[in-house]
């Protein structure tokens, strides 16, 4: 058969920035004590947390910490080529908009989330969003960019935005 398909939107994972830069990846962040990453938002229940252990309390160490915590989130470390602080952490959730997430670091002596100096409230580089399109006329949204369910037995993967239709004609071999 013929199909048409138009794509508005991919679906994307959110990536956020912390907010601070450091000079090193080795920078302490709170004094050599431990500290907690609190998680909210779509893709974590209330009270998620990731614990950086006393001494790890570096860019690296938090980047380590949230990599090993088996979350769903990743992290990595950025050189801005700043020349005093070119360090920045970036952390990933799922692909899909409800992999959208919020992430705090409390320091663990005082339960305070302003005295480590470190925040990911106002550095959000992409936002988590479904895929939008209509195949057939027909609207669908997913939380990934390929779709097995949009016409049977075809595997549709998007891979850009498309401002008008895309005939996909199927023929048997």
């Amino acid at each position: 058969g013929s199909h048409s398909v138009v794509v508005s939107t991919l679906a994307a994972p959110q990536r956020t920035a912390g907010d601070t830069a450091f000079a090193a990846t080795t920078t302490s962040l709170n004094g050599g004590d431990e500290m907690t990453l609190t998680l909210g938002g779509t893709a974590f229940s209330s009270g998620a947390t990731i614990t950086v252990a006393a001494g790890n309390d570096t860019p690296q160490g938090m980047v380590d910490s949230i990599n090993s915590a088996d979350v769903g989130l990743s992290a990595y470390l950025i050189n801005t080529g700043d020349a005093s602080t070119p360090y920045k952490i970036v952390v990933g959730g799922a692909t899909g908009a409800d992999g959208a997430f919020t992430i705090a670091a409390t320091d663990a002596w005082s339960g305070d989330t302003t005295s480590s100096g470190f925040d990911f409230s106002s550095t959000n580089l992409q936002s988590a969003v479904d895929a939008a399109l209509t195949v057939d006329g027909v609207s669908i949204t997913s939380s990934s960019n390929t779709l097995t369910d949009a016409i049977p037995g075809v595997t549709l993967t998007l891979k850009s935005v498309s401002t008008s239709s895309v005939s996909l004609d199927i023929n048997n071999d």
